[in-house]
């Protein structure tokens, strides 16, 4: 907000931004760090961001209980939150649907 120009490596530093990747290789480095999210249902990410989006600038408690009525009332009833529950007491990989 200073309007400073900052490095790379301070961003990471303060927050601004997850991960710094060097120039070679980048784009396998970026491919690597999204495969964590992109393995993930999709509709039980737009669920978790929504969750944190809501309970940003609120006051703790109220956060927290937008969040859960979020996950309770909305993902649970996702045929993927099933697909996941299932998945772990089986032991395997989820097969995601993205419902």
């Amino acid at each position: 907000m200073s309007g400073e120009t900052i490095s790379a490596t301070e961003a990471e530093r303060i927050g601004l931004i997850n991960r710094v990747f060097p120039v070679e290789g980048f784009a396998q480095h970026v491919d690597a760090f999204l495969s964590k999210f992109t393995a993930q249902s999709k509709v039980v990410l737009e669920l978790t961001k929504r969750a944190v989006d809501t309970g940003l600038y609120r006051p703790c408690m109220e956060a927290i209980s937008r969040a859960e009525d979020l996950y309770m009332n909305e993902m649970m009833k996702t045929e993927d939150a099933g697909e996941g529950l299932k998945a772990f007491l089986e032991k395997r990989t989820p097969m995601w649907k993205n419902r």
